[in-house]
């Protein structure tokens, strides 16, 4: 300490990451091949000694520094400074973060457990920058806001807010099944940080094997019943083109991390499927499409999302959606402050009544209480295998879907009101008769005050649907 500084100087002994001096960084990476730009600000205004590449002299300044590869940290050391802040704002590839540390007077902090969130990582599917950024759970569902289905640029089905829905209909497969559903991004958060090379992450061997074969590639699943159900899609027997358009899902829905400026890269998109090589089957289903061809499937339509209020003990909500066969409507309510997407608010509902074209008391006669809940959404949800019924039924008997009546009415839930004559889901055209959209459908839904705090709710629909092929070419769409 300079003696004749009358005032009190206060050090700052190490800001860092993983190491403690530029000169160990650029020894770490200097043979790595791409280059990477930081800016470093310090605002300081008293002299600096110990690391001189630091030397910004009275008021502060800046030092750019020029490192090839991944960036594995920045240190300050041995601060000397009379002021009470020090601010230090780092810059990599146009974005920024900032810290700004009070001290004491009189006091020597070392600060070694601050950390920029800058750091380049790179996979085969997703590319960030954070050190401790992970991914939201089931990828594969949450990355994609919207899916549109179109053959020939017809419309056959577009989901809003496909994500909120599809993660959770995946909530109700089988416990074993989701356990096996690595790829497309299903299980434990640990597994995950290991995939996308987190920082934090723990030691595991079951976690680091997953993450070993599939690394950050993930998979999409494009679920659809002509590529599902009735017969092997056959592309090249029909006239027209099945196309699929997906929307991807911003930062905040997709990457957990506290740099709310970052971004993520999707590389090397690809489609993976079975292909089955058998030139009587082609034919045979060549001469099926060229005649008359119907394939039956559920349309799903996000009608709606509005923001209720947790402490209102009394909501209506309209819909006006027209059908020849509707399913049900299923209600899923986010709590904007959630931090899964495999959860689910639950507002304790205590009594729906529904009046639907004029007529009240439609589902329940003296509606439906929140013991029946539970029994209704297994109706449908339940282990719904659109490939196998069979195995959905022996599934269903033995109660093994994830999704247990304690985590329904916990972190799974929803509500879904069925307007089917029979749960069969195997069936199609047994749902409910909409025509009069000028009434529509009113909901009336009684429950218990909550936290007076905003919710999102979406209302789903699901119909009954069928796409009409004729002399091997797309002819229509009725639901």
């Amino acid at each position: 300490m300079d003696t004749k500084d009358k005032n009190l100087h206060r050090s700052v002994a190490a800001l860092s990451i993983r190491v403690l001096n530029v000169e160990n960084i650029v020894s770490n990476i200097k043979n790595k091949p791409d280059r990477k730009i930081i800016s470093i600000y310090a605002g300081i205004d008293g002299p600096i000694h110990g690391n001189k590449k630091f030397n910004f002299g009275d008021g502060g300044g800046y030092y750019v520094m020029n490192f090839p590869g991944q960036i594995l940290g920045i240190s300050l050391v041995s601060l000397r400074t009379s002021t009470d802040i020090i601010a230090i704002k780092m810059i990599v590839n146009d974005k920024s973060t900032s810290y700004k540390m009070s001290l004491d007077n009189g006091v020597t902090h070392g600060f070694n457990n601050f950390y920029t969130p800058f750091e380049v990582k790179a996979g085969d599917l997703i590319s960030f920058i954070n050190d401790n950024a992970t991914i939201y759970q089931n990828i594969g569902r949450t990355i994609v806001k919207k899916t549109t289905i179109r053959i020939s640029g017809n419309e056959i089905m577009s989901i809003d807010d496909s994500d909120i829905y599809h993660c959770y209909v995946d909530l109700w497969k089988s416990t074993s099944e989701r356990l096996n559903m690595a790829y497309q991004g299903i299980g434990e958060t640990n597994m995950l940080k290991h995939r996308v090379g987190a920082d934090d992450k723990a030691s595991d061997t079951g976690d680091e094997a997953i993450a070993t074969a599939y690394g950050a590639r993930f998979c999409i699943p494009l679920d659809f019943e002509l590529l599902e159900t009735h017969m092997p899609f056959y592309q090249a027997g029909l006239g027209d083109r099945l196309e699929y358009e997906l929307t991807f899902n911003n930062y905040s829905n997709v990457i957990k991390s506290t740099d709310t400026s970052a971004s993520y890269t999707i590389k090397n998109i690809c489609l993976e499927f079975d292909m089955v090589t058998d030139a009587e089957l082609a034919r045979q289903i060549r001469q099926q499409v060229n005649g008359k061809m119907v394939i039956l499937y559920d349309r799903i339509l996000r009608h709606r999302k509005i923001t209720k209020n947790k402490s209102d003990t009394l909501w209506n909500i309209n819909l006006n959606v027209p059908a020849r066969s509707m399913k049900g409507i299923l209600m899923l309510f986010e709590d904007p402050e959630r931090t899964s997407t495999e959860t689910y608010y639950n507002p304790n509902i205590t009594k729906v009544e529904m009046t639907i074209e004029g007529v009240p008391n439609q589902l329940y006669s003296q509606g439906m209480k929140a013991y029946q809940q539970w029994d209704e959404i297994n109706k449908f949800f339940a282990l719904n295998s659109k490939r196998n019924k069979t195995t959905e039924e022996v599934l269903k008997d033995l109660n093994l879907s994830y999704t247990t009546l304690e985590k329904y009415l916990t972190t799974n839930y929803a509500l879904w009101l069925d307007l089917r004559s029979t749960d069969d889901n195997s069936l199609h055209g047994s749902g409910r008769r909409i025509e009069n959209a000028s009434e529509g459908i009113t909901i009336q839904i009684t429950k218990t005050a909550g936290a007076n705090k905003l919710i999102n709710v979406y209302l789903f629909v699901i119909q009954d649907a069928q796409i009409n092929f004729e002399d091997g070419r797309f002819k229509e769409v009725n639901y």
